[in-house]
């Protein structure tokens, strides 16, 4: 799998080059055609290739496949450390980041996501070992049947955080909301769960968002994150 992601970079660049930024209702982008359309096919069938260890998050009731370094060269993985650190700072330069000087390597996890999904909450992407994290996460679906699953796009409405949402001790911001008060957040845009598109976001204290809670019973919604954490 190392090498079909790897091959796939100078394409992700150029299609990300081309794409604006967008700001409603906060700083994200959404990428058509992000991957070769001829290697497609081996993203949405990522259960077959090598390099996946499934293991079944309970928390979540998610199917996730990790990138692994067993049985890889390290040719392999030096090559795959450079291409997506040049992709890293391609998306960060987009975002008018501050040049960031070190080398960032992402982790890279394919989900498997059911009507079971227990991720319901409106949050934010906030993390116990990094302030800054860029979230690039790929649509997989073979057709336009689950269009109705992407991501959804929240504004917070509220003038109380303290009140609305909750933070963990270990975080700087409020970073879930408060079941009890769902309606101080309001629905901009619902991102469409299109084949071969890529949705990106740098985590901030106001990009809150929304897993699908739509669906349907045996239906399977397939997806690709690639995180880098600064």
């Amino acid at each position: 799998m190392y090498t079909v992601i790897t091959n796939q970079i100078d394409h992700m660049i150029d299609r990300i080059e081309n794409c604006e930024v967008l700001t409603d209702p906060w700083p994200h982008m959404f990428i058509p055609e992000v991957i070769r359309p001829d290697d497609y096919r081996t993203f949405t069938e990522f259960e077959q290739a090598e390099h996946l260890t499934c293991v079944k998050d309970e928390l979540s009731e998610r199917d996730e496949y990790s990138l692994g370094f067993d049985s890889v060269s390290d040719t392999v993985v030096r090559l795959y450390n450079k291409r997506m650190n040049k992709l890293f700072h391609v998306i960060a330069d987009k975002f008018g980041l501050a040049r960031i000087e070190q080398d960032i390597s992402p982790t890279i996890n394919f989900w498997k996501d059911t009507h079971k999904l227990l991720i319901d909450d409106i949050h934010i992407d906030a993390f116990h070992d990094t302030k800054l994290c860029i979230s690039a996460m790929i649509y997989l679906p073979k057709d336009l049947e689950q269009k109705d699953y992407g991501t959804l796009l929240y504004e917070y409405s509220g003038t109380d955080l303290n009140s609305h949402a909750l933070k963990d001790p270990e975080c700087d911001i409020y970073h879930q909301s408060n079941p009890e008060h769902l309606d101080k957040w309001t629905l901009k845009r619902r991102i469409p769960f299109l084949p071969n598109s890529m949705f990106i976001t740098v985590n901030n204290p106001n990009s809150w968002h929304q897993a699908p809670t739509n669906i349907k019973e045996g239906d399977v919604r397939k997806s690709c994150m690639i995180r880098w954490k600064v």
